[in-house]
């Protein structure tokens, strides 16, 4: 990786190894930090490239998830030099532009931490903008684990306002009908859209006790209008769109997730990703309703 600045001129001198470049940058402070630290931790980081490529390799080939997990967990291990060299270098040199960028691509607990540690020019200068992502990414994840204990069968569904795809805005305690169910997706999402016929054919053989509603997370409007009108949902549809963050109230940690309550707005149970448990859990309910 290298920063170019208008000119100013980068000497790189270096080696090629067989899975890596070790090299030394000189001419500015930024690019020349940079492969210092990057030499420094070499090894380390190919040690990690070498456990990328065994992953790469068990995934593609099915291999069991116990050596899955094994590489991972070496992988991680594996990058706690790395990590905690860059962590060093930004409480040492809190004045410097590398400092400001080893934090925008650093873990968003580690984000959350040391931000404070930076000089108000480098917390406000090139890389600010993606520090400030970090923040935002990391207080939507501290929100959604403090949600989690509210969003759990037994529990009332908190209401809400948002968007319908027909321009009025749908309330949750609006809906009249004997189950309820959210669904949390999105038009970028594979399994979200993989799984609208199945959800269409559960829809036409319960439609007319349970009423299913689409929030669209993460989407532009465009986006989201685009997919309602290229896979035809019967049920409405909103965007979870203006300050108030439904898919943060409702814990959603993967897309899709599908919420179902019963008509006073209690929590029954909560599905993250497409999965059949949802579907049997439908089909158990209305036979212990009829």
């Amino acid at each position: 990786m290298l920063l170019w600045h208008p000119g100013k001129k980068v000497e790189i001198n270096g080696v090629f190894n067989e899975n890596s470049i070790d090299y030394e940058a000189k001419g500015d402070e930024f690019n020349h930090d940079y492969s210092l630290i990057r030499r420094k931790t070499l090894k380390d980081l190919e040690k990690c490239k070498h456990i990328e490529l065994q992953l790469d390799s068990s995934s593609y080939f099915g291999e069991n998830n116990t050596l899955i997990d094994s590489l991972f967990a070496k992988r991680s291990a594996a990058m706690i030099p790395v990590r905690q060299a860059k962590v060093d270098y930004i409480l040492n040199n809190p004045s410097k532009e590398l400092s400001g960028y080893y934090l925008s691509q650093s873990a968003l607990d580690t984000a959350a931490k040391y931000h404070i540690r930076l000089s108000p020019e480098v917390r406000n200068g090139i890389f600010g903008t993606l520090i400030d992502h970090q923040l935002n990414k990391y207080k939507k994840y501290t929100q959604v684990q403090e949600n989690k204990s509210k969003i759990q069968p037994g529990n009332a569904a908190p209401d809400f306002t948002l968007p319908a795809i027909t321009g009025s805005p749908l309330s949750l305690y609006s809906v009249n009908a004997e189950f309820i169910v959210l669904d949390f997706w999105g038009s970028w999402c594979a399994p979200c859209i993989s799984a609208m016929p199945k959800m269409k054919r559960y829809y036409q053989k319960y439609g007319k006790k349970a009423e299913f509603i689409g929030i669209a997370c993460n989407d532009t409007e465009k986006s989201w209008k685009k997919a309602v009108s290229d896979h035809q949902p019967e049920w409405p549809q909103v965007i979870n769109a203006g300050q108030d963050n439904v898919a943060v109230r409702y814990a959603v940690e993967a897309y899709p997730t599908k919420i179902i309550m019963d008509k006073n707005k209690t929590i029954i149970a909560v599905f993250q990703g497409e999965v059949n448990d949802f579907y049997d859990k439908l089909n158990e309910l209305f036979r212990e309703n009829h």
